[in-house]
């Protein structure tokens, strides 16, 4: 069998600024970010963790990149998680932002 299996070198990911400008547009530019994890290697991205307050409850957001999906993960005041989703999808170079 000669199946091709992509390496770091190989996949192109997003570059920070692409994972930045989708999360501006999903979440919008006044929205606080705190970077809390980061993993990379010298080919990509390949996980960015923010979390954000909700200004008026005091939850918690987390804005998680993971290869080529950003999710949305929320937590209580108390850091319980209570849901989330998947917000976008990274495919042919381009982001395609869900409902």
């Amino acid at each position: 069998m000669n199946e091709i299996i992509p390496t770091s070198e190989s996949f192109r990911g997003p570059n920070e600024r692409e994972i930045l400008n989708a999360i501006e547009e999903i979440f919008g530019s006044e929205k606080n970010l705190k970077e809390i994890n980061r993993v990379e290697d010298d080919y990509s991205i390949s996980r960015l963790v923010f979390e954000t307050q909700e200004s008026e409850s005091g939850d918690s957001i987390h804005i998680d990149f993971f290869k080529n999906t950003i999710d949305v993960i929320y937590f209580d005041s108390e850091g319980i998680p209570g849901g989330g989703k998947s917000v976008a999808v990274y495919d042919n170079s381009k982001w395609e932002i869900l409902d």
